[in-house]
C-alpha cells in the first residue's frame, strides 16, 4: 500500500467516506472500511523507510499472499519467509479429513476415537521399514509393523506343542482350550492367580513292609528294599551271570555236572566231564548178524541224535529175508497171518477125510 492522504475531511464531507480518503478492504471485498486515517499493525511488522514511506510485514499474519498448491493444501512456512502448499498435505475442512502422503513422526500416542485410515499397499513403504506401520494389500489389508503382521481378534497362531508319555504330540493354537483332567486318585481345581492345583485324593501315605524301608509316610518319600527275602538287582546286564543260592550274582564254574546212566542189565555207569556217552544201534559187534540194521543211531549237527528202525524183509524163492520189525497190520486183517514174505495173508484151510 502506498499513497499520500493530503486532507482530512470533517463535517458534511464525512457523509460519503468511501468517495474519498483511504479505504482498506480484504480481497473478496468483505470487510471494506472507509474514512481510515490510522492503520494499526502488529508489533515488529512496521518499518519506517523515511520520506513518508513504510513497509508492513504480512507473511506472518496469514493472508498477506496468494495460497499455493491445490484446493485444501495446507500452507506451510518454507523457511524463506514465504508460504508453500502441496497435494501431499491437505485438509478437507468440509469432510474433516487430513491427508498426508508421506511419513508422520510422532513422539506421543495418537488418541482418535474415529480411527486412522491406511491406504493398503503391496510392500512396506517406510523409509525406516522396520519401524513402519502400514496396511498390506498382499495380506487381506492386514496391519503390519515392519515385516510382521499385527494380531487382531481373527488372528490364528501356534502357542506351543504338548506331548504325552507315548510321545504323541498335539499343537495348541490361539483358540484351543487346553484341559487338565484328573484321574484315579488325582483331582484338579482352578484358583485365583490363575492357578491350577493338582490334588492327590488316592494314596496319601505309605508304610514300610517286609523287605521294604521308607524315608517317611508322606511328602517326598524314598523307598528302599532290603536283601533279606528279596533278589539283589544286577548293576549291569550280563547274560553269563546267574543268581546263586546265597543271593549273589556270579558266573558258573566251567565243566559239566556228573550224572549216572543205567540199562536193563549190567552195572550203572557214571558220566563225568570229559566222558563220551555212546548210544549204539544193533549194527555193533556182538549184536548178531541177523540184528544188523534193525536199530541204528545217527548223530546230526546241533547235538542231535536220531534213532532209526528197520522193517523186516521177506524171503523169496531165491533169497533169505532180513530181521526187522513186523509190518503194520491194517484194519480187517485181524484174522490174517504174517507170511514169510513179510505180508499179512488169509490162513488157507484144506480139508481131507479118510474113510
Amino acid at each position: 500500500m502506498a499513497g499520500i492522504i493530503s486532507n482530512k475531511y470533517t463535517g458534511a464531507d464525512a457523509a460519503s467516506p468511501l468517495s474519498w480518503g483511504l479505504v482498506v478492504e480484504e480481497v473478496d471485498g468483505v470487510p471494506t472500511v472507509g474514512y481510515v486515517n490510522t492503520i494499526i499493525v502488529s508489533n515488529g511488522t512496521l518499518t519506517d523507510n523515511g520520506g513518508g514511506v513504510v513497509t508492513i510485514l504480512t507473511s506472518g499474519g496469514g493472508g498477506g499472499g496468494i495460497p499455493s498448491g491445490p484446493q485444501y493444501a495446507v500452507q506451510l512456512n518454507d523457511g524463506s519467509g514465504n508460504f508453500v502448499g502441496s497435494a501431499d498435505f491437505t485438509y478437507d475442512y468440509a469432510a474433516f479429513e487430513l491427508t498426508v502422503n508421506g511419513k508422520i513422526i510422532m513422539n506421543n500416542i495418537v488418541e482418535d476415537t474415529t480411527g486412522i485410515d491406511f491406504s493398503p499397499v503391496g510392500a512396506n513403504p517406510g523409509t525406516t521399514a522396520a519401524q513402519t506401520l502400514w496396511s498390506n494389500s498382499a495380506d487381506a489389508d492386514n496391519l503390519y509393523y515392519g515385516a510382521n503382521a499385527i494380531l487382531n481378534d481373527a488372528s490364528t497362531f501356534t502357542l506351543f506343542d504338548i506331548e504325552d508319555d507315548t510321545t504323541s504330540t498335539t499343537t495348541i493354537s490361539r483358540f484351543d482350550n487346553l484341559e487338565m483332567s484328573g484321574g484315579t486318585g488325582i483331582s484338579t481345581a482352578l484358583s485365583a492367580g490363575p492357578e491350577l492345583i493338582f490334588t492327590n485324593t488316592g494314596v496319601t501315605s505309605i508304610v514300610a513292609g517286609t523287605g521294604i524301608t521308607i524315608s517317611g509316610a508322606t511328602g517326598a518319600v524314598t523307598i528302599n528294599s532290603s536283601t533279606t527275602g528279596t533278589v539283589t538287582s544286577v548293576a549291569t546286564a550280563n547274560s553269563t551271570t546267574f543268581l546263586r543260592g546265597d543271593n549273589t550274582w556270579a558266573v558258573p564254574s566251567s565243566g559239566m555236572i556228573t550224572f549216572t546212566v543205567s540199562a536193563d542189565s549190567g552195572p550203572s555207569q557214571t558220566i563225568s566231564d570229559g566222558n563220551n556217552l555212546q548210544i549204539l544201534g544193533s549194527t555193533t559187534a556182538g549184536s548178531g548178524a541177523d540184528l544188523a540194521g534193525v536199530l541204528d543211531t545217527v548223530a546230526a549237527a546241533g547235538d542231535l541224535l536220531y534213532v532209526e528202525t528197520r522193517e523186516m524183509t521177506g524171503a523169496s524163492g531165491v533169497a533169505d529175508g532180513a530181521t526187522g520189525f513186523a509190518p503194520k497190520a491194517l484194519t480187517g486183517e485181524e484174522d490174517y497171518y504174517l507170511a514169510g514174505d513179510a505180508t499179512w495173508k488169509v490162513l488157507p484151510i484144506n480139508y481131507s477125510w479118510s474113510v
